[in-house]
């Protein structure tokens, strides 16, 4: 299962995927935001 540590989840609990942390993170796994 995959985690995050997103500043800023939308409203059904995803990862927003632009705050500092989902940067972070998709950078450590060669992911582009969206």
């Amino acid at each position: 299962e995959l985690t995050w540590s997103c500043y800023f989840p939308t409203t059904d609990g995803s990862a927003c995927g632009v705050c500092h942390a989902c940067q972070l993170r998709n950078d450590a796994l060669g992911e582009q935001t969206t």
